[in-house]
């Protein structure tokens, strides 16, 4: 066999190089592109959910005398007069560890009906 021969493989393999070299990093930078979307569509739905559950919170709270109750208590601890709260620490410990807190107003009656 002659070099003549050889010619249009070796240029075959040549030009496959080079559009190995101009296309790879064109498919990496596409592929990595589809995971940063794919990513970002998870995201997406996520934050849609959020914002339907804080639509209805605040739906809740426009309009639901209960919800504005269960916020105050849930996130800034108030409670109705004469009521006591009790915060668990939750490690078993003797009994009566419970920390109990009245209202204000019960404090002040309480002090003044103390001896």
């Amino acid at each position: 066999m002659s070099f003549k021969e050889y010619v249009p493989a070796i240029l075959l393999i040549v030009v496959g190089c080079v559009a190995l070299y101009f296309i790879l990093p064109a498919y990496t930078n596409y592929r990595q592109t589809r995971v940063t979307v794919h990513e970002l569509t998870e995201t997406l739905a996520q934050q849609e959910l959020e914002i339907q559950k804080l639509r209805k919170e605040l739906t809740a709270l426009r309009t639901d005398y209960r919800a504005i109750e269960r916020v105050a208590r849930e996130k800034f601890g108030l409670c109705r007069e004469g009521e006591r709260i009790y915060h668990f620490d939750g490690n078993p410990g003797p009994a009566g560890a419970a920390a109990a807190f009245e209202s204000p107003k019960a404090q002040e009656r309480a002090k003044s009906m103390a001896p």
